[in-house]
C-alpha cells in the first residue's frame, strides 16, 4: 500500500457521493489490503480504485488536515483530496467548521463545471476524516507563478483578471464570498 494510503486502510467510504452534500459513513474492511476470495475487487478501493493501483503524496499541511495528490498507477490520471481531521473541527474554538465544510462542498457542487473552477468529484468521510476529492491542479498556486514570472503582458494580465472577475461572479451569484479560495 502507498504510504499516505495507511489512512484510509479499514475506513472506506460504502460510495462516492457526487449528488448531494450528505456524506456516506463509512463501511469496516477486514484487516487484510488485498481482497479474499469473499470480497469483490471494489471491497478494496477507494473511488473505485484499488489501493494498489494509487500512488498517494501528500502535498501540503493547514490547520484542520492535509491535501493528496493521488495517482493511478495504470493510467497516470491524477486527483487531489483534501482531507480535514474531524478532531479539530469539532473543539469550541473551530465548533462552526463543520458546517462550514458542508457549505464548501455545496459551492463546489454549484461551481462544478464552470471555466477555470476546480472540478468537484465528490466528498466522504472516514471515522477521523471528511475527504474532499478533486480535479488535481499542477500548475500551483496564481501568486507563486507571478512572483517566479515577475512581469508580463498587459494581456495575460487581463486574462487572468477577467478568469477571477468571473468566478468571484459566479460565488457571489451563489451567495457566498470568495476569500477562501485560491486562484
Amino acid at each position: 500500500m502507498g504510504e499516505a494510503i495507511d489512512q484510509y486502510q479499514g475506513h472506506l467510504p460504502e460510495k462516492l457521493d457526487t449528488g448531494s452534500t450528505q456524506l456516506v459513513a463509512p463501511r469496516r474492511l477486514s484487516n487484510s489490503s488485498v481482497p479474499t476470495s469473499n470480497q469483490s475487487p471494489v471491497d478494496n478501493t477507494i473511488l473505485d480504485r484499488p489501493h494498489e493501483d494509487l500512488r498517494v503524496k501528500k502535498l501540503g499541511k493547514g490547520q484542520f488536515g492535509a491535501t493528496y495528490v493521488c495517482t493511478e498507477k495504470s493510467t497516470g490520471r491524477q486527483f487531489a483530496c483534501k482531507s480535514i481531521s474531524k478532531s479539530k473541527i469539532k473543539t469550541k474554538l473551530f465548533k462552526n467548521h463543520a458546517h462550514d465544510i458542508k457549505r464548501e462542498i455545496q459551492i463546489l457542487k454549484h461551481l462544478n463545471g464552470l471555466p477555470n473552477v476546480v472540478e468537484f468529484m465528490g466528498a466522504y468521510e472516514d471515522v477521523k476524516s471528511v475527504h474532499i476529492v478533486m480535479e488535481f491542479c499542477a500548475g500551483g498556486e496564481l501568486l507563486v507563478w507571478i512572483k517566479a514570472k515577475g512581469h508580463y503582458s498587459a494581456r495575460t494580465a487581463a486574462s487572468i483578471f477577467g478568469a477571477i472577475m468571473n468566478f468571484v461572479d459566479s460565488c457571489h451569484s451563489f451567495g457566498c464570498d470568495a476569500h477562501g479560495y485560491k486562484a
